[in-house]
């Protein structure tokens, strides 16, 4: 087939580069795949699978810190600031007795704070 028919010799260049390019990009991505290494993927895979969870100290937890928790906006955080306070050193059970603080709120946290005298 002659494709000086079909297009111009500058055509044929550039369809020549395009397809050269491309045949370079598929032959780098085959070549340079993780086929001799499947203990990264699978490491890969496990790190991103775990739940990344930060531990804090009740006692010394920041407002920020708590409003980490489902169910602790500012004034709840606050709060409970306000009654460690007053109250030191608190158990994580204490902070039942906080204001707005409920079951459900109490559950949430008990993953995620501690407190050394617990």
């Amino acid at each position: 087939m002659n494709w000086n028919q079909y297009l111009t010799n500058n055509e044929l260049k550039v369809t020549f580069f395009v397809v050269m390019i491309t045949l370079v990009g598929f032959s780098y991505r085959f070549v340079h795949k993780d086929h001799d290494r499947p203990e990264m993927s699978e490491k890969i895979s496990e790190a991103i699978s775990q739940p990344y969870q930060v531990i804090f100290d009740i006692n010394t937890a920041t407002a920020q810190e708590l409003m980490t928790i489902s169910g602790i906006g500012k004034t709840r955080a606050e709060a409970i600031i306000e009654f460690r306070d007053e109250n030191k050193p608190i158990s994580i059970e204490d902070v039942i007795d906080v204001h707005g603080i409920g079951p459900k709120t109490l559950e949430n946290m008990r993953g995620y704070f501690y407190a050394d005298n617990d």
